[in-house]
């Protein structure tokens, strides 16, 4: 049974490309993943971010108040992003797009977009007051998005719990991975680094020194040099 404290997200097909299976398919994956892995998890538990659920809103609809929202699309309005979160238009109202076709050609899916997505909204979503923590052994501030720092690490969302579903969802950082409780394995749901602050070979994550937290920069694990399209996010906290 969902928590009724839990925060609903809505899912809204805007995108031509994905079939009402595919959407069925996504909405089913995201939400299993968002109720009994990140649902499970340090971040729930110790009550650092919400509950959720997801469901499909009906076409043409308005999500129901308070609700956030996820919106599916075929194409980014902003170049190289495959999917962003931030506050809708000032309201207080968090929401992600995600650009189900422009995944498919990065090698990617709509549903590990969709993932990484909506977990990061759950734990950090509002972008006007960004969710940052101290890293004391190189005095700089860090963004917390759960998914950024194990980048690359898509998974089955019904591995190893059950069957395998060809379905994937994106790995996340647990609070363990900023030290926000007891830093002690594991620091993924996927167990995809083994220590706080470590990258995976794609990850990636912003930090800003102590004494200018305006000043973001990114940091890359051994695979990466430069930012990946999933950080469409970055520029707008930069020109904010």
């Amino acid at each position: 049974m969902v928590d009724m404290q839990s925060q609903l997200i809505t899912v809204e097909k805007q995108s031509n490309g994905l079939s009402s299976t595919d959407l069925f398919d996504l909405v089913w994956a995201v939400n299993y993943q968002v109720l009994l892995h990140y649902g499970r998890s340090a971040w729930v538990t110790s009550g650092l971010a919400p509950h959720g659920h997801l469901v499909s809103l009906p076409q043409g609809a308005a999500p129901p108040t308070g609700a956030w929202n996820l919106i599916l699309m075929d194409h980014s309005d902003q170049q190289g992003a495959l999917g962003y979160h931030e506050d809708q238009n000032g309201t207080g109202i968090p929401y992600a797009e995600v650009f189900a076709a422009d995944a498919v050609e990065d090698g990617s899916t709509a549903s590990a977009v969709a993932s990484h997505e909506a977990l990061e909204m759950l734990a950090d979503p509002n972008v006007d007051q960004v969710r940052t923590r101290q890293r004391s052994d190189t005095h700089q501030v860090c963004i917390v998005e759960v998914s950024d720092a194990v980048q690359g690490n898509d998974h089955d969302v019904g591995a190893p719990e059950g069957r395998a579903t060809g379905i994937k969802v994106a790995d996340f950082c647990l609070p363990s991975w900023w030290t926000m409780d007891p830093a002690s394995a594991p620091y993924s749901f996927r167990h995809s680094v083994t220590n706080s602050w470590e990258l995976a070979p794609q990850g990636y994550i912003s930090v800003a020194p102590t004494a200018d937290p305006s000043a973001w920069t990114e940091i890359y694990g051994s695979q990466m040099d430069r930012l990946p399209k999933w950080a469409s996010r970055l520029p707008r906290i930069h020109s904010t």
